[in-house]
């Protein structure tokens, strides 16, 4: 691949992954939003303290806060979801160049390692939107920051720029194994499907395969995902925070809370991972067909 091509192909990666983030935010915010609440609650005696369930939440956050209260903090993943899915797959780019992957061909091995590569280099930017978005999802009413820019205002002024990657490391580990399955999932789906399309990506399939990588990220290691969402909700003050580290976390929800606990918000993420991953490539496929003759 010559150098203007790489070139062509990493602004098309970065055009698909915009368009991609754009659709994540519409259409899974509020799945988001629902998901957060249900993990950060307090738990009494083993009871809730405020939502009995999905349901519950959506009902209760709606009829006391209003509906925008399900898109509350969005203003940062709109903006970062564009960012960092362009970002994501900038880097899923590199990695299918770096591995060789053969378009016309599903290679398993080089596609889990493109997929890692993906991952990796993206846990950055995902670690400071998600840490905005989890604090303003977080609040019941009022809360603490008035707005995104008001949390970020408030983390910088007592961590600094250190503070707004606090909860890097969960989301490394997590993206760095799930993103391999994400891309195996999607690439699987679309060769197997569009094997008697000459090639051509189908929208529709484009939106089923979307819809099986985020059964795939989301679905099987959702643990990591709630320890990764317990860290970053945590106070700023470091004194009051209740975790020590990835580690220490894990354990003491298992040991307070139960194994179940680790599944809470379970059925909501999972919904908004097959909706959100569906729109984001269906919006990417449409992207790469628009621009260039690519095989998904």
């Amino acid at each position: 691949m010559t150098q203007e091509s790489s070139f062509n192909s990493a602004i098309i990666d970065i055009l698909a992954g915009t368009f991609g983030g754009i659709g994540q935010t519409l259409v899974g915010h509020p799945f988001d939003t629902i998901k957060v609440r249900l993990q950060t609650q307090q738990y009494i005696n083993g009871k809730p303290t405020l939502f009995k369930g999905p349901i519950d939440c959506v009902s209760k956050t709606i009829s006391r806060e209003g509906f925008r209260a399900l898109y509350r903090g969005s203003a940062s993943p709109l903006f970062f979801a564009m960012f960092h899915n362009s970002n994501l797959f900038f880097w899923y780019g590199i990695g299918l160049r770096v591995s060789g992957v053969d378009s016309s061909k599903f290679d398993i091995p080089k596609v889990l390692l493109s997929g890692a590569i993906a991952g990796s280099g993206s846990a950055l930017t995902e670690t400071v939107m998600d840490l905005f978005k989890i604090k303003m999802q977080g609040q019941i009413g009022e809360g603490k920051y008035k707005g995104v820019w008001d949390c970020a205002s408030q983390i910088y002024k007592v961590h600094g720029i250190r503070g707004m990657f606090h909860g890097f490391v969960p989301t490394l580990l997590r993206d760095s194994i799930c993103f391999p399955l994400y891309f195996m999932g999607f690439e699987g789906t679309m060769h197997y499907l569009n094997a008697n399309n000459n090639g051509n990506p189908s929208l529709a399939v484009a939106t089923l395969a979307g819809g099986v990588a985020g059964f795939l990220f989301w679905g099987i290691l959702y643990p990591l995902e709630m320890v990764k969402t317990r860290l970053q909700y945590e106070p700023l003050t470091v004194s009051s925070r209740k975790y020590h580290g990835v580690v220490h976390c894990f354990t003491t929800i298992l040991k307070e809370e139960g194994f179940a606990s680790m599944w809470r918000g379970y059925v909501p993420c999972l919904l908004r991972a097959i909706a959100v991953n569906s729109a984001i490539f269906l919006g990417v496929t449409y992207v790469r067909r628009r621009f260039v003759n690519h095989k998904y």
